[in-house]
């Protein structure tokens, strides 16, 4: 089996603190929501109810989820593919050959800013995926390898069909 690499263990803080901000307003409007529109419906005690199960599911988002997908997560890039592993009730892995990719992102949040961590964001032809959370210096050195490689490649592809 080959050596896959975690994520930055700050991963787990970043979504944690994404995911609180995201439900604070979630609970903030809801709140908001019941008082001044719900107010005068008949079955008020529906909306309590799904304004419940929300909340609990955004608990569960925000609380355990990040560990749990921390866990999961793990990433693979050498010579000739990258490929990752990902996923909380389905797991994902995904292979992509190096010479699919058509460009490279590395982008920073303001979260992942304040914990010095980036994406890596890969566009192929079939789509786009992303690598979150690894250190910035890490980010950046991983997508400058990536970026050799498909300059290699395309330098070898236009070699060959030239020569």
């Amino acid at each position: 089996m080959e050596n896959y690499e975690k994520l930055n263990i700050k991963a787990k803080k970043s979504w944690f603190l994404g995911r609180f901000i995201f439900l604070v307003i979630i609970v903030s409007i809801l709140v908001v929501s019941k008082y001044l529109i719900f107010k005068n419906i008949k079955y008020h005690w529906t909306i309590n109810l799904i304004i419940g199960i929300i909340i609990l599911l955004q608990l569960l988002n925000t609380f355990l989820y990040p560990e749990i997908e921390y866990k999961q997560w793990k990433y693979l890039i050498d010579n000739e593919k990258f490929e990752f592993i990902e996923g909380i009730y389905f797991i994902k892995h995904t292979v992509v050959p190096i010479e699919r990719i058509q460009h490279i992102n590395v982008t920073q949040g303001p979260i992942n800013r304040r914990l010095n961590l980036a994406n890596i964001t890969i566009n192929t032809a079939g789509g786009s995926f992303d690598i979150p959370n690894l250190e910035k210096s890490k980010a950046e050195e991983l997508s400058e390898f990536l970026r050799l490689k498909v300059s290699g490649n395309l330098k070898t592809e236009l070699g060959e069909n030239n020569g």
